[in-house]
C-alpha cells in the first residue's frame, strides 16, 4: 500500500501527466490559434507548477530518493521541460521568420524528448513502488 507523501507525489504527477498530454493535444488541434495557444499555455503552466510543487514536497519532507533511476530520469525530464518552455515563450517574440521557424522546430523536438523522458520516468517510478 502506498501512503503519505509518496501517494501525494503519485497523485500530483498523474494530474500533471494528464495536463501535459492534454496541453500537447490542444497545441496540435485545428482550432483557432489564439484560443488554443492560451489553453496550451495554461495546461502546461499548471502542470509545470504541479511538478515543481511535488518535487519540493518530497525534498522538504526528506523523501527525495536520489539513488534510484526515477530521480535522474525525472531530473532530465525537467531539464527538457525548461528548454521546451523557453522555446515556447521565445517563438512568438522572435521577429525573424527563419529564426522563429528554427526555434519552433527546437521547441517541438525538446517537447518530444520531454514526453519520452516523462513516460520512462513514470514507468521507473511505478516499477520502484510496486
Amino acid at each position: 500500500m502506498i501512503t503519505g507523501i509518496v501517494l501525494v507525489h503519485l497523485i500530483f504527477m498523474a494530474v500533471a501527466l494528464v495536463l501535459f498530454v492534454s496541453g500537447t493535444f490542444v497545441a496540435r488541434s485545428n482550432t483557432n490559434y489564439q484560443s488554443k495557444l492560451k489553453i496550451h499555455k495554461t495546461f502546461i503552466g499548471v502542470a509545470t507548477a504541479i511538478v515543481f510543487l511535488s518535487a519540493l514536497g518530497l525534498a522538504v519532507t526528506s523523501n527525495l530518493l536520489t539513488k534510484i533511476p526515477h530521480f535522474y530520469l525525472g531530473l532530465a525530464a525537467v531539464v527538457f521541460l525548461i528548454l521546451t518552455i523557453i522555446g515556447g515563450l521565445t517563438t512568438p517574440r522572435t521577429a525573424n521568420p527563419e529564426k522563429r521557424k528554427k526555434i519552433r522546430k527546437s521547441h517541438k523536438f525538446d517537447a518530444a524528448i520531454f514526453v519520452i523522458l516523462m513516460l520512462v520516468t513514470v514507468l521507473f517510478g511505478l516499477l520502484y513502488i510496486l
